[in-house]
């Protein structure tokens, strides 16, 4: 299972970048790559100089941290099949468009004509949560029934 650790890489005007490392890398779905490291854009000083220097330092640790425990969080959840709650509450029609258009191929509508009947028999704020074994019966029940969807508009 991947573990995740804080790494700091130094910068200009003596400050740290903050990023996180995966070990073994995990793979990211939305570039189909391996991902080793996650840069987190934030950074801490080497050697605080007054106090506001200082406060900044321990806020940006403890939120780089946080940061560090969700990802573990997600990876294990990842590696035994669950969704995290971030997932669960991310919009279901998003991942379902960003999905038909990463499927979608050449010359064939089927996806895109897919994700379009889903779109109109659902709500725009159905979440994965909200997402069931009714509303996939529903869905088919609709495919049955409904008048048909025009390419055109």
């Amino acid at each position: 299972m991947s573990k995740v650790a804080i790494r700091k890489k130094p910068l200009t005007k003596n400050r740290k970048s903050l990023y996180l490392d995966y070990s073994p890398p995990i793979f990211n779905s939305s570039t189909d790559k391996f991902q080793r490291f996650e840069y987190l854009k934030l950074f801490v000083y080497n050697e605080p100089a007054n106090r506001i220097e200082r406060i900044h330092n321990k806020e940006t640790i403890l939120l780089v941290e946080w940061m560090m425990l969700k990802r573990q969080l997600d990876v294990q959840n990842k590696r035994f099949g669950f969704l995290s709650d971030s997932i669960r509450r991310d919009s279901f029609l998003n991942f379902f468009k960003k999905y038909t258009t990463k499927r979608q191929k050449v010359g064939s509508d089927n996806m895109a004509m897919t994700f379009r009947y889903f779109e109109n028999f659902v709500s725009k704020g159905l979440k994965f949560c909200d997402l069931n074994e009714s509303i996939c019966e529903g869905f088919r029940s609709y495919l049955l029934s409904s008048p048909g969807i025009s390419f055109r508009e």
